[in-house]
Formats: C-alpha cells, sequence, structure tokens
C-alpha cells in the first residue's frame, strides 16, 4: 500500500502534469510564501523608489502621509531625525506607535475620547468571545483579554484556556495578524486605520476602514466572510484547489474558500459600516441603530440613515449612493412576530461546521497529520512542513502565546467532524427566540504530552454546548420552502 507520503507526492506530481499540459506551468524562483504551503523570506517592495541621500527619515523612508498626519515621524515614532546615521536616528525608535501600550500617547494626544472609548469596545476586549469559551468549561468571566490569566496547571479547564490563548486569539488589536497575504494588518488604532495588501503594508494614510480592512480577521468560518459567500474548505489534502501554476493552491486567507452566494445587501453595494456604525465598534454609543424591522417593516420608525421618500423608503449609503428600501408585505411577518428572528427565514445558507476537535501535540510526531497539514495557521503549518520534509530542526514543538506573543510547548492542531454549509441549524436563544445557530462551541479537546502519554482523549469541557445563536450574514429572499424551519433542529 501507498503511505501517506507518497500519495502527497503523486497528487502533486499529477496537478503538475496536468498544469503543464495546458501551457500554463510558468516556473516561479524562490520559496513558497506561508499561503502557498511554504515560508517565504521577506520580499523587497516592488516599485520602491531608491532611498534619498538627504538626512532625516524621509530622506531613507518614502512615505505617504494624509494631510492630518503629515508631520514629523518622531512625533509618533520616536527617534532622532535630522541625521543621516541610521544608528543615531533609531535610538529610542518605536516601530509600533498605535499598539494598544502605546495609543492612548500617540494617537491620544489628538483623538483622546477614541482612545477612551475604545478600551471599552469589544473590538478591544473581545470579552464575548474569551467568555463563552470559558463557560463551557465551567469558568467564571473576565473583563477581557487584558484580564485573561495565563494557565498554570494541568486540568481540562487549564488546557482549555491554553488552546484559547495560542488556537484562538490571533484576531485582536495585539496582534499583527497571521503569516497569509490577507491577513496581516497593524497593530491597535493602525489595524482598522492603515491599509495592509500582500501582507505588508500599503499605505501610511491613515483612513476610514472598507470592508478589505474587516476581512483581515473577519476571515475564515467566521461572520464577515460569509458577507462575500466564502466558506472555508476542508483542511485534508483533496481539498487543496484550484491549483496555481507552481502545484500549490493559493491561500489568501490560510484556507481556501467556496465561493457561495454573498448576501443581498453585499451584492447591492453595501458595505460592512453601512450597517455596523463606526462610532459603536469603537466603544462610543450609537447614534442611530440599523436593524431588519428597522428598515424593513412599514409600521417600525426608520432609522436616521434611511428617507421616506414619495416613493417609498431609501437608505443613504457612507458612499452616497441611495438603495431603494423593499418593506414586508408578507402576512407570515405578523403571524410570527418577534418569535423567529429574520435570518430563519432569510438566511441562505450558514455554518454547520459540527465537533471542533483540538489536540495538543508536544511531541514532534506530526506524520500522520500530513494530510491534514493546512491548518490555517502559518506557525503550525511551518512546523508540520519543516519536519516533515527537513526544512528546519526542531528540539519540540512550540506554539506562540496569542497575547504575550511568547513560545510555549505544544502545537494545537485542530479539525471537524464535518463541515456543511447547507440545511440551516436552528435553536433558540435565552428570550425563546428561535435563531439561525451553529456548533462553535461543541469542544472536543485532546493532550499528548512531552513523554508521548495521551492525557486526554477527545473530551468534551462540562459545559460544551452543541449550539449557539449567531446572525448569518447571508441574507436573501425566503425560499418557498421556509416554513420547514420554523422549528428547533433535533
Amino acid at each position: 500500500m501507498p503511505t501517506q507520503h507518497g500519495r502527497r507526492l503523486a497528487a502533486l506530481a499529477l496537478a503538475c502534469l496536468l498544469v503543464l499540459l495546458l501551457g500554463a506551468c510558468d516556473s516561479q524562483k524562490g520559496e513558497k510564501g506561508p499561503g502557498e504551503g511554504r515560508r517565504q523570506a521577506p520580499a523587497e517592495r516592488s516599485g520602491a523608489a531608491p532611498p534619498s541621500q538627504a538626512a532625516g527619515c524621509r530622506g531613507c523612508h518614502a512615505v505617504d502621509l494624509d494631510a492630518a498626519h503629515d508631520f514629523a515621524c518622531t512625533r509618533c515614532h520616536g527617534g532622532v531625525d535630522g541625521v543621516a546615521d541610521g544608528e543615531r536616528a533609531h535610538q529610542g525608535l518605536e516601530p509600533q506607535p498605535a499598539a494598544p501600550a502605546k495609543m492612548a500617547e500617540t494617537c491620544g494626544g489628538c483623538h483622546q475620547a477614541e482612545v477612551r472609548d475604545l478600551r471599552q469596545a469589544a473590538h478591544y476586549t473581545l470579552a464575548d468571545e474569551i467568555n463563552g469559551v470559558r463557560a463551557v468549561f465551567g469558568l467564571a468571566p473576565v473583563a477581557g483579554a487584558t484580564a485573561l490569566p495565563e494557565p498554570a496547571g494541568t486540568t481540562l479547564a487549564e488546557l482549555g484556556m491554553d488552546m484559547l490563548r495560542r488556537r484562538c486569539l490571533r484576531c485582536h488589536l495585539w496582534s499583527a495578524g497571521d503569516g497569509y497575504r490577507q491577513t496581516r494588518r497593524g497593530v491597535g488604532c493602525a489595524a482598522c486605520h492603515l491599509a495592509f495588501a500582500d501582507g505588508e503594508m500599503r499605505s501610511h494614510r491613515f483612513q476610514k476602514p472598507d470592508d478589505g480592512f474587516c476581512l483581515h480577521c473577519h476571515y475564515g468560518n467566521f461572520v464577515g466572510a460569509d458577507y462575500y459567500g466564502r466558506f472555508e474548505r476542508d483542511y485534508n489534502l483533496e481539498y487543496r484547489a484550484p491549483l496555481q501554476p507552481d502545484g500549490y493552491s493559493r491561500r489568501d486567507y490560510g484556507v481556501e474558500y467556496h465561493q457561495l452566494q454573498a448576501d443581498v445587501h453585499a451584492r447591492a453595494g453595501m458595505g460592512c459600516l453601512d450597517c455596523h456604525e463606526g462610532r459603536t465598534l469603537m466603544g462610543a454609543p450609537p447614534s442611530s441603530t440599523l436593524s431588519c424591522r428597522g428598515c424593513h417593516d412599514p409600521e417600525a420608525a426608520p432609522p436616521a440613515a434611511v428617507e421616506e421618500g414619495p416613493l417609498g423608503r431609501v437608505l443613504r449609503l457612507r458612499a452616497g449612493r441611495r438603495l431603494p428600501v423593499p418593506l414586508m408585505a408578507n402576512p407570515v411577518h405578523a403571524r410570527y412576530g418577534d418569535r423567529v428572528a429574520c435570518a430563519v427565514c432569510h438566511a441562505q445558507w450558514g455554518f454547520a461546521d459540527q465537533e471542533l476537535h483540538l489536540l495538543r501535540l508536544d511531541v514532534l510526531d506530526f506524520e500522520p497529520w500530513e494530510d491534514l497539514s493546512v491548518q490555517g495557521s502559518a506557525e503550525v503549518e511551518y512546523q508540520i512542513d519543516s519536519v516533515l520534509y527537513g526544512e528546519a530542526e526542531f528540539d519540540f514543538p512550540w506554539m506562540s502565546d496569542g497575547l504575550t506573543g511568547e513560545g510555549k510547548l505544544g502545537l494545537w492542531l485542530l479539525g471537524y467532524r464535518q463541515r456543511r454549509w447547507e440545511g440551516l441549524m436552528r435553536c433558540r436563544d435565552q428570550a425563546g427566540v428561535l435563531r439561525v445557530c451553529r456548533s462553535l462551541l461543541d469542544l472536543r479537546l485532546s493532550w499528548v504530552d512531552a513523554e508521548g502519554e495521551v492525557r486526554f482523549d477527545s473530551v468534551a469541557p462540562p459545559a460544551a454546548r452543541r449550539l449557539i445563536p449567531y446572525t448569518p450574514h447571508t441574507i436573501g429572499k425566503a425560499g418557498a420552502f421556509f416554513s420547514l424551519r420554523l422549528d428547533e433542529t433535533p
């Protein structure tokens, strides 16, 4: 019987042969990047002008600044301006002045209220996500990421907190993102206000974020990616498609995705901030809140962004366009009222992944994972590929703490019992409302320690939740069989 390694090489060889026959195998030199299955040395910025010989920051660094921030670089970055010697110029340099630990003294000098409010915002604290995971392990809630204690034991709950810090908490304002083309971003204020693409900062012009900024974090099978019809592929080797001329699939967001139907609002040209007000995302009280009923219910008072016109309601978009707003007319809306969430009938598809299995591996035994080496984590993938194919040597597997950046023993691997988008799952929330649900916290944890001993084997946390409510961003017209959704998933 062929080995897993042999099957993989055969599959890649066949793929390259097919591409060659099509005349599209244009050889590319250099190592492959994380999104292509290999690590890549830092690339030079293409098209960059040669450094000037003039003294000072801008004599060496060509930067494009917006008018509001066109002042001395040292005002935010520190260092010494006006000198030609690089070593002296970089004395006291702060490379990330917008980071959470620095933003009060840099950004806060002009934007004091915004920095103050941001510290209470969901994007800063991550309290909902953190406490959702803590609850299934029977742990008390915390104020947010900065109050999350480091795990210091070998119980199932401590193992769960290690998993939370090292495998889950990668999308937050302290992190510059994962090592793929479209998941790198700034930290702190820069995460949402400086443009990144293809793994590097594209401009130093501070700007209001567009949807591309949001997708640097809201990718994979999480709300945000679904708005654009993206459903992440499975991790198994056979799902690596479509292949590129070099024989690797393009993985800008860590794992390829199926392109499904985008949300009707996305197809109409609405962006994230047309519904999710920027000031609210930054922790300030909302000035106006858009909702399904607020826009579409003729009996509801419309929000500020919706105008009553001679031909009906019109929504003003941030970009200046105006969209007609269709109103609810089917009598079924009155029959079910607030007892059924709008998405139960109107979501076109949803995230129906089931049973998230997570294994912490403290030994370098990666061969069984060869066909599952795509993990949506560049750090994990680099170690698996390096050990299997001899690109680098490690004494033990390690993974960084998502909050401190400290490397620690053990590598977290994950997989699913199955991944589906059809057949929306439904449950009732705490208010008894029927909602679309997903099994995000239906966890199974395993641990193989440094001695090769299995400490835990597919153990569910004490309060693991099979289904939790969420709001899919895949809205469209209700289908002819919407009535089949008006009960809970068995």
